[in-house]
């Protein structure tokens, strides 16, 4: 099975050992992780403590990414990006 995968700006920084531990457990369950291109901040970590309008509208770019790209489903290993998503 092949996955949308939206690590998003934190698991490529404070939690990047999140990210590699996220990537073994899907290949352990035979998943192919396929990275949104081009994606951005989701907001999670800061929009929503400054600006309520941002806090919507950067999650909102990435949502139409994870659905155009050829994978049935979508993992965002973050309980703030499902969230946001």
């Amino acid at each position: 099975m092949q996955l949308a995968y939206y690590p998003g700006c934190s698991l490529q920084q404070s939690s990047a050992l999140y990210d590699v531990q996220s990537r073994r457990i899907f290949a352990e369950l035979g998943a192919e992780l396929k990275e949104v291109e081009d994606w951005n901040c989701c907001g999670a970590p800061s929009a929503g403590k400054v600006d309520d309008f941002m806090a919507v509208a950067m999650p909102a770019e990435v949502a139409p990414q994870q659905f155009q790209s050829s994978t049935s489903f979508s993992s965002a290993p973050s309980s703030a990006k499902i969230r946001r998503l």
